[in-house]
């Protein structure tokens, strides 16, 4: 207690407080009491010595409100440019395909067949697919072309009864 005491003295920025202290009975004179007194010292110095946003320079800070206010006013407006974008596109959009639907129905006179068309990875499925398709020879043992296995796993032969599908029957000429 006697060291931290003789520090606070030689800071020199509690010279009231320690004058109380020194005023005080011994009795009251403990450690636990001298670290409540600088305690609350020390935050009434710094309360003393802050400084506020407006004195920094930061004044801004306080006008959010102003902020959030233009910044509505932005989003809102940017909201509106946009929309009347959509809308024209849309418009054009609209216009185009009605042409395009027009000049398909002229050329054949009659509804149009809806296709659809796989694009991306759906596509290049459909492409090795298509490819298996085409290579794959007839099986000798069903008569059937199935790209994903080979002759000797088909389902028609015997030793292949174990990897048939539940419900599976036999369609086509067996010539095992």
């Amino acid at each position: 207690m006697v060291k931290a005491l003789k520090s606070f003295k030689d800071a020199g920025d509690f010279d009231a407080p320690i004058r109380e202290w020194e005023a005080r009975p011994v009795a009251l004179q403990t450690y636990a009491n001298l670290k409540i007194v600088m305690c609350t010292e020390y935050a009434k110095l710094n309360r003393q010595d802050s400084t506020t946003a407006r004195a920094t320079g930061h004044a801004s800070v306080n006008a959010v409100e102003e902020f959030a206010q233009a910044t509505e006013e932005l989003v809102a407006e940017l909201t509106e440019k946009h929309a009347k974008q959509i809308e024209a596109l849309i418009k054009a959009n609209n216009e185009a395909m009605q042409q395009l639907t027009t000049a398909i129905l002229s050329n054949k006179g009659g509804p149009t067949p809806t296709l659809k068309v796989p694009t991306g990875e759906q596509s290049t499925k459909a492409q090795r697919w298509a490819e298996k398709c085409r290579n794959a020879t007839t099986c000798p043992h069903c008569n059937k072309i199935h790209p994903n296995r080979t002759h000797d796993q088909c389902w028609h032969l015997e030793k292949n009864a174990a990897k048939r599908p539940a419900g599976w029957t036999s369609s086509g000429t067996k010539t095992a």
